[in-house]
């Protein structure tokens, strides 16, 4: 059962981004890093709120020279063991993330061309939010290309 629930939900995010000045092989470095934290307590009660994302940390490293870009990522997300009444805990993990894209203007029109591979390591990993997280993991290695065409 869904019930609505006199709460208070509190967190924070920090995100930073350092682009040093002199060109790194011919092109433009980007330093990327995040951080986010997500509470949730039920006032009546003083139990934890079910689901709640546990904290989580971003960096990635991009390489940007004329029309292409690469970058790689590493997103870490925290054990989740602040928990409501009936909840698992759910154990932490680390992924690795890397990708390619060209983009292309012609006229007035853009074509971005990309090739991405998430967790590139092929860890198992939960997603706390997930109602199946018991039965499903998230996504293991996968790889994407495309297209896209704006017009």
């Amino acid at each position: 059962n869904y019930l609505g629930q006199n709460a208070v939900i509190y967190g924070a995010e920090i995100e930073s981004q350092y682009s040093p000045s002199p060109s790194f092989l011919g092109g433009k470095i980007s330093f990327d890093f995040r951080t986010d934290y997500l509470r949730g307590e039920n006032r009546s009660s003083g139990s934890n709120l079910p689901r709640m994302t546990p904290p989580r940390s971003y960096f990635s490293v991009s390489h940007t020279k004329n029309s292409l870009t690469s970058d790689i990522e590493i997103q870490h997300v925290f054990k989740q063991s602040t928990l409501a009444p009936n909840e698992l805990e759910t154990k932490a993990y680390t992924l690795f993330n890397a990708g390619i894209l060209y983009d292309h203007i012609i006229g007035l029109n853009r074509v971005t061309v990309f090739a991405r591979v998430n967790n590139l390591f092929n860890v198992e990993a939960r997603s706390h939010v997930s109602v199946i997280k018991e039965y499903a993991q998230i996504g293991g290695r996968n790889f994407g290309v495309g297209v896209r065409a704006y017009f």
